[in-house]
């Protein structure tokens, strides 16, 4: 639901969309933690969490000091929607992505729905055993 919905928001000219922008974060500090695809997402994101979580705020349009400004020009209103899933920014302080006048939107999944699609992607080996770290 959460993919269906960034893709549907990516739609809109006024919305940029970031999937899961942390992931190669996730990855580079938790070498436990297996995935088919490691390489692949380390080879196509930035892995570094800390210039990640500065790169979206400053696509937010900064700190909510600045919106109310008289002396910076206001900047285009526009929507960012990032998906992400809390385990992947483990470690990292996302103060500054709270900072802005923007809204945040959160979404939960269905813990029982969470764990059969981890059964899932066990079967279909792209995962590791999930464990409580995992969830």
């Amino acid at each position: 639901a959460a993919t269906s919905l960034m893709y549907a928001f990516g739609s809109r000219e006024d919305t940029d969309c970031e999937d899961e922008p942390l992931y190669a974060h996730y990855l580079a500090t938790s070498p436990h933690v297996y995935r088919a695809y490691r390489d692949e997402v380390l080879a196509a994101q930035d892995s570094d969490g800390r210039r990640v979580v500065a790169r979206l705020a400053k696509l937010s349009g900064g700190p909510a000091e600045d919106a109310a400004s008289t002396t910076t020009p206001p900047k285009k209103k526009r929507i960012v929607f990032c998906k992400h899933m809390a385990k992947h920014a483990a470690g990292l302080d996302l103060t500054e992505l709270f900072k802005s006048a923007d809204t945040h939107v959160l979404l939960y999944r269905d813990p029982t729905r969470a764990l059969a699609s981890y059964h899932a992607a066990e079967r279909a080996e792209t995962v590791g055993r999930a464990t409580l770290d995992e969830t």
